[in-house]
Formats: C-alpha cells, sequence, structure tokens
C-alpha cells in the first residue's frame, strides 16, 4: 500500500469523525432550550449570608438526612433539568440562581417564584394538549406559564394513568410527569402557607373590624378544648357551628399544604426515625395523636 493510499484512507477517517462530531453537536443543540433569559419583575437575590445559613439546614429525603442544599440540587435537576438558572430582575439585571436559592424563592417568595423558568419542557406538543401557549419545541416555563393548563393537565394525566406504563407513547408519559411535578411544585410553593396566613376567626369582627387571625400555634395550643367542644356539639346539637367548621377547615387546608415535600422537624421520640412535615405534625396535635403535644407546637411556632 502506497503513501497516498494510506494518506487517502487517513484524511477519509478524519472527516468521517468530523461528520460524526458535527451531528452529535447539532443534536445535543437542537435537544437544549431555547429560551431567552427570563424576566422576573421585582426580583431581588438573597444575601449570601443568609444562603449559607439555610444551606446547611437538614432536612430528611429518601430516609436520609441530608442538606437543605442537597435537597434542593436534586429537585431543581428532576425540575428544570440542570441546577441552575439565569433571571433577568429589577434594573434589568441577570442573576444566576443556584439550587438553594431557587428552593428558598420557592418556599419563602412563592410570589416571586411562580414566575420562575423552573420547568423544563422538551415536547411543546404537552402544553398544546392543554392549550397553553408554546415558545418552541424544547423551553423552560414558569408556574404562571403552564397554570392556565392545570386542569386540563390533570385531567389527561388521569385519563393516561390505568394505561400500562411501558404501552404509554411518549407524549403521554410526558404529561403524566409533567403534572406530578406540577403538584409536587405546589407542595413547595404552599408548603409555609400556614404560617404566612395564620387562621381567621370568622364572626370576631364587630362593627366593621374585620375578622380576627390567630396563628396556627395559637389554635394547636387549644386542640383540647375544641376536640371537647365538638364533641359536645356533636351530642347536644347533632351538628358542627359554621365558625368552628371554617376554623377546622383552615386547619385542615394549612396542613395538607404542608403535608408533602419538607420533613424538616425531628420525631418526638428517639425511638423514631424518620422526621415529620410541618403539616404531620399540626395535625398530631389536633388529632391527640402526639406524645408531646407542647414540643411540637413550639416546633410550629417557631416556623411562624
Amino acid at each position: 500500500m502506497d503513501n497516498r493510499s494510506i494518506i487517502g484512507k487517513w484524511v477519509f477517517a478524519v472527516l468521517a469523525a468530523a461528520a460524526s462530531v458535527v451531528v452529535l453537536v447539532n443534536m445535543f443543540i437542537d435537544n437544549m432550550p431555547k429560551g431567552e433569559v427570563q424576566n422576573v419583575q421585582g426580583y431581588v437575590p438573597w444575601d449570601e449570608e443568609t444562603v449559607k445559613l439555610v444551606e446547611s439546614f437538614p432536612l430528611q429525603d429518601g430516609g436520609r438526612v441530608k442538606p437543605f442544599s442537597t435537597y434542593a440540587g436534586f429537585k431543581m435537576l428532576g425540575l428544570h433539568g440542570a441546577r441552575s438558572m439565569k433571571v433577568e430582575g429589577e434594573g434589568g439585571k441577570v442573576y444566576k440562581l443556584k439550587p438553594t436559592e431557587w428552593l428558598m424563592d420557592s418556599v419563602f417568595r412563592p410570589n416571586l417564584a411562580v414566575n420562575l423558568p423552573t420547568f423544563r419542557i422538551d415536547n411543546s406538543k404537552v402544553l398544546e394538549a392543554i392549550g397553553v401557549d408554546q415558545k418552541g419545541r424544547r423551553d423552560r416555563y414558569s408556574y404562571n406559564e403552564i397554570v392556565s393548563g392545570r386542569d386540563k393537565l390533570i385531567e389527561l394525566a388521569k385519563s393516561y394513568e390505568p394505561i400500562e406504563s411501558k404501552k404509554r407513547d411518549p407524549l403521554q408519559q410526558q404529561t403524566i410527569d409533567l403534572a406530578y411535578n406540577i403538584r409536587n411544585y405546589e407542595f413547595l410553593l404552599g408548603y409555609f402557607g400556614f404560617a404566612r396566613t395564620g387562621v381567621v376567626l370568622k364572626g370576631s369582627g364587630v362593627d366593621g373590624v374585620p375578622d380576627r387571625r390567630v396563628d396556627f400555634s395559637s389554635v394547636m395550643a387549644t386542640a383540647p378544648q375544641l376536640r371537647s367542644e365538638l364533641a359536645r356539639m356533636q351530642r347536644e346539637e347533632g351538628e358542627i357551628e359554621p365558625r368552628i367548621q371554617a376554623l377546622l377547615q383552615q386547619v385542615l387546608d394549612g396542613s395538607n399544604f404542608s403535608k408533602y415535600g419538607l420533613f424538616i422537624l425531628p420525631p418526638e421520640s428517639k425511638d423514631v426515625k424518620n422526621w415529620v412535615s410541618a403539616g404531620d405534625s399540626i395535625m398530631a396535635v389536633m388529632t391527640e395523636s402526639s406524645e408531646n403535644p407542647q414540643w411540637v407546637i413550639e416546633d410550629i411556632k417557631s416556623i411562624e
């Protein structure tokens, strides 16, 4: 074999390899979300000292106690498809958010978090099916950009779930996945709602004064009296007073929103390994299943 033949084969091999690289790069680019940096009106970053402090907060996930930052990294990667995002905030300045900042926004500043580009959508047909405007074939969307199609999304996901997983087409599976992601993110957005809003005491306002609000921990402290009053009403009157019903419904709603997502409270007993959520703690006191209600009330009070 002469030198020209060897060189010719070498050149062909190099060109073939280069062509393969180009194809792979183009495929990679095609699969990356195309969206621009999302503007989040009023966004200002957390100060570094606060972020550093929160990074080390312990919580339990999957049976293991881990730092807030580790949990945030896995959660952000699962929803966003990356461990960072860029947003344009106050004054047009662009900020790079890492997992801890993103999760802090989600649980502490939900009014801003709903506009963060949290959800990576790899097939715009999922959004087309639920009546949501699409940016492109693949892109990232905020909760607020998807929420108009939320009910349709849940409806479609429920209709696809009975189909055996291996028989679902990609669109059906992606619809189910997005529905679960939206639901799980809603648990994060609403997790500390009980601490932000408290409970409205219906009928407590007089002469045009608004009804009073009290903390959940204050209601929890009266749980024995509430249970006694409920038993009396059911025994003597056969029904519960509307104002008591309204109070209990608010407690139930608040505890349900904080029942999942963050298992941040160590168990009351050292013999129990599983940490609990704020919602679990609230209901444990309200239903008299807590071994040490005062301990739990203090935990909820500290969150408030």
